[in-house]
């Protein structure tokens, strides 16, 4: 696994630029795909590890438990810092769309990868219908480690709903999405689903609240740039450390938070760019929603599970090859409609 770990790591390092993003006191749109590229990546890594069991011999690939939910992490801060900025700069208008534009496709996606994965499911495992429907309320969802996106679709529509509510005004805005989120997490707790669907609950009202609250932030940062940074890394640093001593969730939450919060410092000064990432980021939810599966019935076949370097190359490139074939279906079927619109408009 280290073979396939450490030459991303270096490419990861080369692909680092310096940026502009302090100066325009805010991080651009590229940025932030890159860095939803790297943790949809990170995150595949650590469920192809999750299968492998920990391959014996493999030093930093074992440290791939914890890059996978520090990966979650930064996806979910890059949301909910996205879906603010794009509020902050497009306005009122942006909110109307919100639900058909922004949510919709995401549960359309989903609704796809369950009709794609269902009958394979219940044509090698036997799986019924009703085991699958019981499984979207326990916290595994027969398609596989799906509860992330399950997550995305709960805190976006937490993010309309309170800014339907509070009209854009901070306090009652965030008192609303720390309650919602606050409620997700005794619920997921109350029902024994696991820790690993709340670690970086919190992260994505972080990131929303960040991106309110960046332009006032913005002449503190600058003037002080890096002992913030280096706060922020230190912050992260013990709170990381205190919970892999006492293994706490309260620990993991502080943990999760400054470590976006740390990689948001660093991305002001510095960007990872690569056209891998914004690929990655542009298909990532097709990834996240058909890459565990993949994972899984590779590892079933001796021939492949057998050889780890093998199987991690395979999941990796079959999993980019069905979210490309999905992509390219729906750019086809986006172009289809506006061919549509303007031949009637015409």
């Amino acid at each position: 696994m280290d073979l396939i770990l450490l030459p991303f790591i270096g490419f990861l390092f080369a692909s680092i630029r310096p940026s502009q993003n302090l100066e325009e006191g805010h991080l651009g749109k590229s940025a932030t795909n890159n860095l939803k590229g790297i943790s949809i990546i990170f995150i595949i890594l650590h469920h192809i590890n999750q299968e492998l069991n920990g391959v014996s011999g493999t030093f930093f690939a074992s440290r791939l438990t914890m890059a996978g939910r520090l990966g979650v992490a930064i996806f979910f801060f890059v949301s909910g810092y996205g879906i603010m900025r794009q509020y902050q700069i497009k306005g009122p208008s942006y909110l109307k769309n919100f639900l058909p534009h922004r949510l919709l496709p995401i549960i359309l996606l989903y609704l796809l990868a369950m009709l794609l994965i269902f009958p394979i499911k219940h044509q090698l495992m036997g799986l019924t219908f009703s085991q699958a429907a019981i499984s979207m309320t326990n916290g595994a969802p027969f398609v596989n480690d799906s509860w992330f996106v399950l997550a995305i679709i709960f805190f976006y529509f937490a993010f309309w709903l309170g800014m339907q509510i509070s009209r854009g005004h901070s306090l009652p805005l965030f008192a609303i999405l720390f309650l919602l989120t606050g409620l997700y997490t005794v619920y997921i707790w109350d029902k024994g689903m696991g820790e690993w669907l709340v670690n970086a609950a919190f992260v994505f009202p972080t990131g929303v609240l960040f991106a309110f609250y960046e332009d006032r932030f913005m002449p503190l940062i600058r003037r002080f740039y890096l002992p913030i940074m280096l706060g922020t890394l230190t912050a992260f640093a013990l709170f990381f450390t205190l919970d892999e001593m006492h293994n706490q969730l309260r620990f993991r939450f502080f943990s999760e938070i400054f470590f976006a919060l740390a990689v948001m410092m660093v991305s002001y000064r510095v960007e990872f760019s690569s056209k891998l990432f914004l690929i990655s980021s542009a298909w990532s939810l097709n990834l996240y929603l058909y890459h565990p599966f993949i994972a899984s019935w590779l590892h079933t076949i001796p021939a492949i599970g057998a050889h780890s370097v093998v199987y991690s190359i395979m999941v990796i490139l079959l999993s980019y090859f069905v979210a490309g074939i999905i992509a390219y279906v729906q750019v086809t079927i986006k172009q289809l409609r506006s061919k549509r619109l303007a031949s009637r408009s015409a």
